[in-house]
C-alpha cells in the first residue's frame, strides 16, 4: 500500500482560503439572489403592474362600461326610433286624410264658385230688366207729369168746366203718384238685387211716401189695396237688412198689387219675376229721370 502524503501547513492554508472564497461567493451569491428576489417583488412587479397590467384592466373596465353604455345607447336609439316610425306613420295617415279633406273642399268650393257665377248672370240679367223697367217708367212718369201740366193749364183756362173735370184731375194724379210709387219701388228693389241695403230701404220709405199721398186721391175701392201694400212695405223694413231674401217677397208682394189694375182689393196680382238679392254691395246707380 502507498502511503497518504501529508499536507503542509500551507497547503491546508490553501484550501481554507480556497473554502472560504467560494463560501463568500456563495453568500454573496445568496445575497445577490435576495436582493434580486426583493428588488423584483418590491419593484419591479409592481412596477409593471403599474405600467402594463394595471392599465389593461383598467381599460378592460372602461371598455365594459362603453360596451355597456353603448347597448344602452342602442336600446334607447332604437325606442326613439320605434317611436318616431309610428309618428311618421300617424303623420302619413293624417296626411292622407288632409288631402281627402282638401280634395273634397276643393270640389265645394268649385261648385259654390258655379253656383256664384250662375247667380251673378242671372242677377245681371235681372238688373238689366229693372234698369229698362225703371227707365219706362221714369219715362211714362214724365209723360204723366207733362199731361197733367197741360191738364193744369186747361183747367186754369176753363174754370167753368171744373166741376166735369176734377175726377179727371184727380185721376191723373192718382195716375202720377202710382207711378211715383212704382219707379221707387222698382229703385229699392234694384238696390236689394245690387246687395245696396240702405238705399233699398231708402227707396221703401219712398214708396210708403207716395202711399201716403195716393190715400188722400184713392176712391174707397182702392184704400184696402193701397193699406195692403204699405203693410208689404212697413214688414220689408223690419226684415232688413237681417232677411234679405224674405224682405224681396215683401217687395214682390207690394209690386204686384201696385201693378194690379185700379188695386182694387179683389184685383188678381200679375205675375213678376221674384228678386234674388245679391250678398255683396255695389255701386248705387243714379235714377234716370
Amino acid at each position: 500500500m502507498s502511503e497518504t502524503p501529508q499536507l503542509t501547513f500551507g497547503q491546508r492554508l490553501l484550501n481554507l482560503i480556497r473554502f472560504l472564497l467560494r463560501l463568500l461567493f456563495v453568500l454573496v451569491l445568496a445575497a445577490g439572489l435576495g436582493l434580486g428576489v426583493y428588488y423584483l417583488t418590491t419593484v419591479t412587479i409592481p412596477t409593471v403592474y403599474q405600467q402594463y397590467v394595471q392599465p389593461v384592466e383598467e381599460n378592460t373596465q372602461r371598455l365594459s362600461a362603453l360596451e355597456t353604455q353603448q347597448a344602452q345607447t342602442v336600446e334607447t336609439l332604437q325606442k326613439q326610433l320605434a317611436g318616431l316610425q309610428e309618428r311618421l306613420t300617424a303623420l302619413e295617415i293624417q296626411n292622407d286624410e288632409q288631402q281627402h279633406t282638401i280634395a273634397a273642399l276643393q270640389e265645394e268650393l268649385d261648385a259654390q264658385q258655379t253656383a256664384i257665377n250662375i247667380q251673378s248672370e242671372s242677377s245681371k240679367e235681372e238688373s238689366a230688366q229693372l234698369h229698362q223697367t225703371l227707365d219706362d217708367l221714369t219715362q211714362t212718369l214724365q209723360a204723366q207729369k207733362n199731361a197733367l201740366q197741360s191738364l193744369e193749364q186747361q183747367i186754369s183756362e176753363l174754370n167753368s168746366r171744373q166741376e166735369s173735370s176734377a175726377a179727371d184731375v184727380t185721376e191723373l194724379a192718382y195716375q202720377v203718384k202710382n207711378l211715383t210709387a212704382l219707379q221707387s219701388l222698382t229703385r229699392a228693389r234694384l238696390f236689394l238685387a245690387q246687395g245696396n241695403l240702405a238705399q233699398a230701404e231708402a227707396g221703401v220709405r219712398e214708396t210708403l211716401q207716395a202711399i201716403g199721398e195716393l190715400s188722400s186721391l184713392s176712391p174707397e175701392e182702392r184704400l184696402a189695396a193701397l193699406d195692403r201694400a204699405a203693410a208689404y212695405l212697413n214688414a220689408t223694413l223690419d226684415l232688413l237688412p237681417s232677411e234679405a231674401l224674405q224682405a224681396a217677397d215683401q217687395l214682390e208682394a207690394a209690386w204686384q198689387l201696385l201693378t194690379a189694375g185700379k188695386l182694387s182689393p179683389s184685383a188678381t196680382p200679375t205675375a213678376t219675376p221674384t228678386v234674388t238679392p245679391t250678398p255683396s254691395a255695389t255701386p248705387t246707380p243714379a235714377p234716370t229721370q
